[in-house]
């Protein structure tokens, strides 16, 4: 009854109707955890957090506990915390994409960018269409490399954080340029199989494009959009949503006069398609 309250917007009266569930003796992780779901929503950040942890220690084998309160834990500045819940737990549940991905979340900001990309790379053999996974590998991948990207001829990590702080600077710049080398030529791989699947996928490409701009490449950022656009139009798939896409990109590198031009065949399109 409580998630009916919440859909018709009575977040409020499904509060109520959980909190004198556990007042009566229904204190089961379940109820706790769904309680601490309609606080967080409804923006009470110390209650959900404190449901949360209560949840958590009574069901800390619970996927959606783990989450939940990693989740929360993040939002209070207790990231690193969150971290290293979420690593045992992918360690205990390898396949979980749901634990996978947002451990990979957590590694990108907290731990080590090289394991954030470990992480989405077996995300992607879990489910290789995930369209969100697929960007956030190609944006990681895209990144200035953690000496965890420097590999040996096997793929395995030649460095640990004290051994890799006993290597000369100068030896560091050259190793880690080889690994960003060997990262963009993984994502460009990426972007292009990702793009064979899904070859009007405009947004995907919006990514690309961000990523050369900040390259400074604007020209060949807008090249990523324009191309994409070029594909749709030349297959009959450009619709008016697809022409307000592009202008967004477009703006998005800077690109005003073109996404003006965008918006104006937005419009026709519009006004061309019976409704």
């Amino acid at each position: 009854r409580s998630r009916l309250l919440e859909a018709q917007g009575r977040t409020p009266e499904a509060i109520q109707l959980l909190e004198r569930l556990r007042q009566s003796g229904r204190n089961e992780a379940m109820v706790i955890a769904q309680l601490a779901v309609l606080q967080e929503r409804a923006g009470n950040e110390p209650g959900s957090l404190a449901l949360w942890k209560e949840a958590y220690d009574r069901r800390p084998n619970d996927l959606l506990n783990v989450r939940g309160y990693s989740r929360a834990l993040g939002r209070v500045g207790q990231g690193k915390q969150a971290l290293d819940m979420l690593r045992a737990a992918v360690a205990a549940n390898p396949s979980d994409m749901d634990t996978v991905m947002m451990s990979a979340e957590f590694e990108a900001v907290y731990g080590s960018r090289a394991k954030a990309i470990e992480l989405r790379q077996r995300a992607l053999q879990i489910d290789s269409a995930n369209r969100e996974n697929l960007g956030d590998l190609y944006l990681l991948l895209s990144l200035p490399p953690d000496f965890g990207s420097v590999r040996d001829s096997q793929g395995r990590p030649r460095f640990a954080a004290r051994t890799w702080a006993s290597v000369p600077v100068d030896e560091q710049r050259r190793l880690l340029s080889d690994a960003q080398r060997d990262n963009l030529d993984a994502a460009n791989r990426l972007y292009e199989a990702a793009m064979r699947v899904a070859p009007y996928d405009i947004r995907f490409a919006g990514r690309r494009a961000a990523i050369l701009r900040e390259a400074g490449k604007v020209a060949e950022a807008r090249q990523a959009i324009d191309d994409v656009m070029a594909r749709m139009e030349a297959d009959g798939k450009a619709s008016a949503q697809a022409y307000v896409d592009q202008a967004l990109l477009l703006e998005s590198i800077g690109q005003r006069e073109a996404a003006d031009q965008a918006l104006a065949k937005a419009g026709t399109q519009a006004a061309a398609t019976p409704r």
